[in-house]
């Protein structure tokens, strides 16, 4: 996996968790680290990429195909 815009391999875990609808205890449990570590891993993954909401990161990671774009729920979505 490739460093987007120069984000650590840390940073990269914790960007696909939040784009995955992981909550920072969710993912400090998941990862062994404290939420206060994720929290900073947060604000540097913002800082850097320069996008600030969730939805953002969501598109984010969607886009440079960190996550998939999962075709069911927008099917179900549809019905």
């Amino acid at each position: 996996m490739d460093m987007q815009k120069g984000l650590s391999a840390r940073e990269m875990e914790v960007l696909i968790m939040i784009a995955n609808g992981r909550n920072s205890r969710e993912i400090a449990d998941q990862l062994c680290i404290s939420k206060k570590t994720v929290d900073k891993h947060r604000a540097s993954i913002r800082r850097r990429l320069g996008i600030f909401t969730i939805a953002g990161l969501t598109r984010y990671a969607i886009r440079e195909g960190l996550i998939p774009l999962e075709d069911d729920a927008v099917e179900d979505e549809e019905r």
